[in-house]
């Protein structure tokens, strides 16, 4: 199976984070949870979470309680949609070859991939200006060539957005910026 160890088993100064926002699909909990085996780092936290945060609010706490319970049903789930939004990017990928290059991501629910010519700030500003879908510019996330953008795979709906970003590569060159016709 494709899966990350976490940090904090492979090294005992690591802090590994866990929330319920991606692999539950739940962000809007807002709860999550710390892993280390230094105690120092612990104590600290927990000292430092009194000034924050001293407790949840118990919904979310109700909730998210509900969740660990049916993980496997809720971590299937969100696998099964990401993998289905995976292929439909991998054939759009694909099928414009010519203008993109990428890895495609073998254990998470974000893909990077990267135009072959031009910067992805004005072809994630044209695609939103024309056809409404929103994909963040690589300089977002610190890629200092700009030619990476971001797509999250794991929403269930992102099949729509997926065909309206095919519909807009297959437009005639001249209707996009920086294609060459």
């Amino acid at each position: 199976e494709d899966r990350l160890p976490a940090a904090c088993d492979l090294d005992e100064r690591a802090v590994s984070l866990g929330v319920l926002s991606k692999t539950y699909g739940l962000p809007g909990l807002r709860i999550g949870w710390v892993a280390t085996r230094n105690r120092a780092v612990l104590d600290a936290m927990a000292a430092f979470k009194d000034y924050t945060t001293i407790c949840n609010g118990a919904p979310s706490e109700f909730l998210a309680s509900l969740a660990l319970r049916r993980r496997e049903r809720l971590v299937r789930r969100n696998l099964e949609i990401i993998a289905t939004n995976l292929v439909l990017l991998r054939e759009i990928i694909d099928g414009h070859a010519e203008r993109f290059e990428w890895t495609p991501p073998r254990a998470g629910s974000v893909a990077y991939p990267a135009l072959r010519e031009g910067g992805s700030e004005r072809f994630c500003l044209d695609l939103l200006e024309r056809t409404g879908v929103l994909l963040l510019p690589g300089r977002y996330f610190d890629e200092r060539d700009d030619r990476h953008f971001r797509i999250g795979l794991g929403r269930a709906g992102l099949g729509v957005g997926l065909k309206r970003l095919d519909a807009y590569l297959r437009a005639p060159a001249v209707a996009r910026p920086g294609a060459t016709p």
